[in-house]
């Protein structure tokens, strides 16, 4: 009958729009999102039907409704690279989950009138203009790179008067145990062994070979890629062997030293992850500062210290005047101003122990922080601007100070405080000094890469002001200008073939693995 009909008509309806959405959104985003628009297209198509399906609808409505429902998840695979997948991607800057944006090519085009090669960085020339001072580098989880630091962390931004600035930092990879560890090693991630980890009931790790029984790549517990098999050179071990103390305080499971990121330093506090962490959900920037103060107030004159501040990390617990239904970016910049007050205490204790004024001072983060740009949330699932790039202050004693618009990457920093320091004999790195900018130098120019593994292999190379992006799970590449298109909206992957090209053949220089569909590291 006619109800028959238009239950029928509507739970086509309802599971069309369903994966019309599910199409439309960044496939970067995390699985359980698509899962739980799939369950509400098939659902509302499901109850629609049976609402209105008569008994002699029943048979066929038992046939059709699967069929619609599973249509719109079928369809973007069909519609491969077509008009409509290229519309979303001048659009929106992203391709329809499960389409092309343009077809990754199994080989680069010839470039015959410049070389392909990745430039390789020099050792750390170990120039010593630090030499004997200590170096304190503090990391914010998810801090962006686009937040004016005044504004969001002013009692922070307050004590690094006179540090350089690095307005285009990248981090090498949008997740924070490969993000820190490739800062320690000057080494580009798919350069150094990684291995998807979880954790036991007693906190050791558990290497997951991918058996089902490990599937959940949402619990922060589970497939978290470590590196607790590598056994590069890291920045702590390099200035252990050189006579610098080395120390850290960690609030994170992943970070402690069975896990690899922070092989090499000579004290590593697990307190503060005991005390404030172990569900991964607590508010832990009081006890990070009350620990390190306390090794501050013992410290010998020349100290490497290194702490990892996690609290901006979601679900983002309001703090202050912030109500706790707020909305998320509220709520997030909130905890960012919770960091910088448990922070105060700590610039306080340096300044009075006069270690402030001839310290080598860091800040920065492990990746940035996605609100629904390009379709994404959080972090780990994009080499958007949102997730891959990152603040970073440096000031060094007689440092010029100003701001660098050269695009530099996190794994600089190792090299740059070798050289600070005049540790000579440093293995050769990915990164290359940045010394020379902290004194008034100019960059030359130089390409750097950032990359993302959660729910897919997504790889990012900027050169000057051009962005490639290269997706290896789904076989896509989109090219941006970021002076033009700071918001990274409209490919330019069609128009400017020659850019496009030669920054594929320099990624592809790089080493980076553009392998089948499907591939890539964890």
């Amino acid at each position: 009958g006619r109800a028959g009909r238009v239950g029928a008509a509507l739970a086509a309806a309802l599971a069309l729009a369903a994966g019309a959405v599910d199409a439309w959104v960044y496939v970067g985003l995390y699985p359980m999102a698509h899962g739980w628009l799939a369950a509400a297209g098939l659902g509302a198509a499901g109850l629609a039907g049976a609402l209105g399906a008569g008994p002699r609808l029943a048979k066929g409505a038992a046939v059709i409704l699967p069929l619609a429902g599973a249509a719109p998840w079928l369809a973007p695979a069909v519609v491969g690279s077509s008009w409509v997948a290229r519309q979303q991607v001048q659009a929106r800057g992203t391709g329809p989950a499960r389409a092309l944006a343009q077809r990754l090519p199994a080989t680069a085009a010839p470039i015959t009138d410049q070389p392909c090669t990745f430039p390789a960085a020099a050792p750390p020339p170990a120039g010593g203009q630090a030499k004997g001072a200590p170096v304190i580098l503090l990391t914010i989880d998810a801090l962006r790179g686009d937040l004016p630091l005044a504004e969001v962390m002013p009692k922070t931004h307050a004590r690094l008067a006179g540090a350089t600035r690095f307005d285009r930092a990248y981090a090498a990879a949008t997740r924070t145990t490969r993000s820190i560890y490739a800062l320690f090693t000057g080494l580009y991630p798919h350069r150094v062994r990684f291995e998807p980890t979880r954790v036991d009931g007693q906190d050791a790790p558990v290497v997951d070979p991918g058996q089902p029984g490990f599937a959940d790549p949402q619990s922060w517990k589970m497939r978290t890629p470590t590196p607790l098999n590598d056994r590069s050179p890291t920045l702590p071990a390099l200035l252990e062997a050189a006579g610098v103390p080395t120390f850290t305080s960690i609030a994170y499971v992943y970070f402690r030293p069975h896990f690899g990121v922070t092989r090499g330093f000579g004290g590593v506090s697990i307190g503060p992850y005991l005390k404030t962490n172990r569900d991964n959900r607590g508010v832990t920037s009081g006890a990070l500062t009350e620990r390190l103060r306390r090794y501050v107030a013992e410290a010998p004159a020349q100290f490497f210290l290194w702490a990892h501040y996690m609290d901006p990390h979601r679900p983002y617990d309001a703090y202050g005047d912030v109500p706790a239904d707020a909305p998320l970016q509220a709520r997030y910049r909130s905890e960012l101003r919770r960091v910088d007050d448990a922070l105060e205490p700590l610039w306080a204790d340096l300044a009075a122990r006069g270690v402030l004024d001839r310290a080598v001072v860091i800040l920065s983060a492990d990746h940035g922080e996605a609100f629904g740009e390009h379709g994404a949330s959080f972090h780990g699932t994009s080499v958007y601007d949102e997730q891959a790039r990152v603040p970073l202050w440096v000031r060094a004693p007689g440092g010029a100070g100003g701001a660098v618009a050269a695009p530099v990457s996190l794994v600089d920093l190792a090299p740059t405080i070798l050289d600070l320091l005049g540790v000579a004999g440093a293995p050769a790195m990915d990164g290359r000094s940045l010394a020379p900018a902290l004194f008034g130098a100019p960059l030359p120019p130089r390409p750097v890469l950032t990359s993302a593994t959660l729910n897919g292999h997504r790889l990012g190379l900027i050169d000057g002001d051009h962005k490639l992006m290269a997706d290896t799970t789904e076989g896509w590449i989109a090219l941006y200008d970021l002076r033009a298109d700071p918001g990274e909206r409209h490919t330019l992957a069609d128009a400017e073939p020659t850019t496009r090209d030669r920054l594929l053949c320099l990624l592809r220089a790089a080493g980076v693995p553009l392998g089948a569909a499907g591939g890539g590291p964890p």
